[in-house]
């Protein structure tokens, strides 16, 4: 179901809630905030759980007349983590301690009770995950599904599932791991990408994880010497969002751990993990777990190099051929019809037009001469882009006339003293069906009476027949589109 269906208030909602400056963290834990000298400027208002401290009676104090911590521990650059221990002299307690330094200098120093972070009596076995080094869809299935195992041995999760994110933006899950006891399967579902807001992704690919051990337990505000919130973007313990805990509550979630797959600065994945009832993992856990989870990263991006080098491999070859047909056929209008019948084949479209100026040629699926009139008005005059394309023109282009065309790749060349050359391929009705985890339309069918929005309620598989639409233009279709264009250019076939 695409955005626009998605009520804005709902949208506008997600979006402009800022994470980061929630002003508050989960009670799991306790948070102070120093700042470059190491002078505390924000505490959470629990600190007397952990030290018997007034919040207020530590504000403004040095670090050092709180907490001891070791003097020798590294030098910790921004938004990196160091786990470690703390000791506080007056009242004989010694403490785990989360160490994150962040990007105005500032030191976040998360407080766990150590009872939290004790070693498991099991031993942690270590693979040679650098062997995972998949080179085709099939074994990269194989090696996502092999990753969220991993995790669901050492963090006990009742599921575990590889969520990836479409060039929509869209959510699929691809592999699943569930305990007996976990009702029902996420696998193969899609999920609108306003269940991730953008702005929660950037929080992801700060992170090398997002741990909620109770996503029902009550905030705890921190109390600041000024009147600033804390940054709180890399710190764990940040709180819970409203809405997110509604969503959580909807889907019958009490606890969730998350770890982002990061590829070449782009956010491609999630391992979300879910639990009905509050689990807690230890740092040492999850620092195992982040460990197997960069080794899929690395092999992702392994795989994505590999797959871009033979499609960029198959493009050039295929361009060649191309470029010996125009030059043997003596021009691209004499060469049209062998031409033509390339282009439907390797873009794996259902028609192609030729336009140089107010001539055109056409071959394969009829647009109709009021449909590509609107085209030629729409590519020309109304947008800007070289190379352009859609899969639903009634969507994308309006008052565009019914015809048989839902999707079009686009491609131009301008240049003094030269025919106008555009080159339309197109694509006919494609009937999508798409499994939904529940009904991305209906976010309002259930309201919690306080937050004034309501994220979804149901998430039971829901089909979707989606009309009006082509088969997507993919990556590599474009990708094609631009080479050729570059070839086109090259041999100055608007002269």
């Amino acid at each position: 179901m695409d955005s626009h269906s998605i009520p804005r208030g709902f949208l506008t909602e997600c979006e402009s809630e800022q994470l980061h400056l929630s002003g508050a963290i989960q009670g799991h834990g306790c948070l102070l905030v120093t700042g470059a000298n190491e002078t505390i400027t924000h505490v959470s208002s629990n600190i007397s759980s952990f030290l018997n401290l007034d919040p207020k009676s530590v504000l403004n104090c040095e670090l050092s007349q709180v907490l001891r911590l070791p003097e020798s521990r590294p030098k910790i650059d921004s938004g990196n983590r160091l786990l470690t221990d703390a000791y506080h002299e007056p009242s004989n307690t010694q403490l785990s301690a989360q160490l994150v330094r962040g990007a105005d200098e500032s030191l976040m120093v998360e407080l766990y009770h150590p009872s939290l972070q004790s070693a498991s009596s099991a031993p942690i076995r270590h693979h040679d995950f650098a062997k995972n080094q998949p080179h085709t869809p099939e074994e990269l299935l194989i090696e996502e599904q092999s990753v969220i195992s991993y995790v669901m041995s050492l963090s006990g999760f009742q599921r575990v599932l590889y969520y990836a994110f479409r060039e929509d933006h869209d959510g699929e899950v691809r592999a699943e791991c569930r305990q007996e006891d976990a009702y029902g399967s996420y696998l193969g579902l899609r999920f609108p990408a306003s269940d991730i807001p953008h702005i929660a992704r950037v929080l992801y690919k700060q992170n090398p994880w997002r741990s909620i051990p109770d996503s029902q337990e009550a905030s705890v505000p921190i109390i600041s010497l000024h009147d600033l919130k804390p940054d709180l973007t890399w710190t764990d313990l940040r709180s819970v969002s409203p809405i997110h805990q509604v969503y959580l509550a909807n889907m019958g979630v009490r606890s969730s751990l998350s770890f982002p797959i990061v590829v070449n600065g782009e956010l491609v994945a999630l391992i979300a993990a879910h639990h009905r009832e509050p689990k807690y993992l230890p740092l040492y856990i999850l620092e195992q777990i982040s460990k197997r989870v960069k080794a899929h990263e690395f092999a992702v991006s392994s795989f994505q190099t590999h797959t871009r080098l033979r499609m960029i491999d198959g493009i050039d070859h295929s361009l060649h051929q191309v470029q010996g047909l125009i030059e043997r056929m003596g021009g691209l209008e004499n060469a049209w019809p062998e031409f033509s019948a390339w282009l439907i084949k390797r873009f794996q479209a259902d028609g192609a037009v030729l336009c140089l100026d107010n001539d055109y040629l056409t071959s394969g699926l009829d647009i109709g001469a009021d449909a590509l009139t609107r085209l030629d008005a729409w590519f020309c005059h109304d947008q800007s882009d070289l190379i352009a394309s859609t899969d639903s023109v009634s969507l994308t282009i309006s008052r565009f006339p019914l015809s048989e065309v839902t999707g079009v790749l686009a491609l131009s060349i301008l240049a003094p003293k030269c025919p106008y050359f555009r080159l339309y391929l197109t694509r006919g009705e494609h009937i999508h069906e798409i499994s939904w985890g529940g009904r991305p339309d209906k976010p309002l069918e259930h309201h919690d009476g306080a937050l004034g929005i309501a994220p979804r309620h149901s998430f039971e598989k829901w089909i979707e027949k989606r009309m009006g639409h082509s088969r997507p233009w993919s990556r590599e279709a474009r990708m094609l589109a631009l080479k050729l264009r570059a070839l086109l250019m090259e041999l100055r076939l608007c002269k």
